[in-house]
């Protein structure tokens, strides 16, 4: 049976989040639960995948933000007042740029995670710290090979004509990024500062959060967006707690597989729509993926435990970011963005 585009973008998707959640969960390196989430931001992004000479300027990006962490960690984890200063001007630049389209979101992504995640854990044990960026790093090279290999098996149709209506692109003056960038530097420093200061290594999850959810461009269009945020992570924590209860009656690796491919179906489904619910689609499944990904890569009792305390972590870092970002929008008024018009 030939696929149209639009089915192909349901499989593709749905193809990435199983071999990778398979791969992750079978061989279980560390933080192999977050090559799903990657696949789900890469495959999302664009119908064909990087280019080699892109992927492969990727690649040096994410080695640079993460091990930037680390040098960064090292020579000035501690001079506070240094510190707060050089992570002001890192993540506004960051903000900016991934703004602007110059930095692609998965490589903003490894950016603040090294700037953020690895310091705090440098303050714990250096050797910590370096083992979460090669950690990260192999994951994330895991997840562009996944992507790859999802692009392969559902490839673009180039020469299709699409029935869907491509949205015309958004033009953002300079001012206007700036405006996000100096929003989001707001929003993300103090978090981090506060997590450093009193170093709260457990709750790291919710400072990488903090960090990836900031990177949502929909957030400055205001209070819409804060509830769309809000209700897609709410409709992740409600698939999550069915896949939960579905997968404690047969907790095996065989059922995992069975139960995430049901899953994955359904909600690639909802997410590739023309329905103004697919974005919610979209963070529910990056919801469900964290969520349970981690729990079945280890055995024992506190199953339950895991899984609530990052179901805390994830709703903690997504109302911190709708309410920071409704108080601190208002020290700049919103600029409208044109659509480019076809001349």
């Amino acid at each position: 049976m030939q696929l149209d585009n639009d089915q192909r973008r349901i499989f593709r998707l749905a193809f990435g989040v199983i071999l990778s959640s398979a791969v992750a969960i079978g061989f279980s390196w560390p933080l192999s639960y977050l090559a799903p989430m990657l696949v789900v931001n890469i495959v999302g992004a664009d119908d064909t995948p990087p280019a080699p000479k892109k992927a492969v300027a990727l690649l040096l990006i994410i080695i640079i933000g993460l091990f930037s962490g680390v040098i960064f960690s090292s020579l000035f984890i501690t001079q506070p007042i240094l510190s707060c200063l050089l992570l002001t001007i890192i993540f506004y630049w960051i903000y900016y740029f991934s703004n602007t389209g110059a930095l692609p979101n998965l490589a903003g992504i490894m950016l603040i995670v090294g700037m953020t995640v690895i310091p705090m854990m440098s303050q714990f044990d250096p050797s910590l710290a370096s083992g979460f960026a090669l950690a990260f790093l192999y994951t994330a090279v895991m997840a562009l090979v996944f992507s790859y290999l999802s692009h392969l098996a559902f490839p673009h149709q180039t020469n299709e004509i699409s029935n869907t209506p491509q949205p015309l692109p958004i033009v953002k003056s300079a001012e206007h990024s700036r405006r996000i960038a100096g929003i989001s530097t707001l929003i993300v420093v103090p978090a981090v500062i506060f997590f450093l200061t009193f170093n709260l290594i457990n709750a790291a999850l919710t400072i990488m959060f903090i960090a990836i959810l900031s990177l949502n461009p929909a957030l400055e269009q205001g209070k819409k967006a804060g509830i769309g945020l809000l209700l897609g992570n709410a409709l992740g924590g409600a698939i999550t707690i069915v896949f939960y209860n579905i997968m404690k009656t047969a907790p095996h690796y065989g059922f995992y597989l069975v139960l995430i491919s049901i899953f994955a179906l359904f909600i690639s489904q909802r997410v590739n729509s023309d329905k103004q619910s697919a974005p919610l689609w979209g963070m529910a499944l990056t919801t469900l993926l964290v969520l349970t990904g981690p729990i079945f890569t280890g055995a024992g009792d506190d199953a339950q435990d895991k899984f609530s305390t990052r179901f805390f972590y994830i709703g903690l870092a997504a109302t911190y970011i709708i309410f920071a970002f409704r108080i601190t929008a208002q020290v700049w008024p919103k600029e409208e963005t044109k659509p480019q018009t076809n001349v």
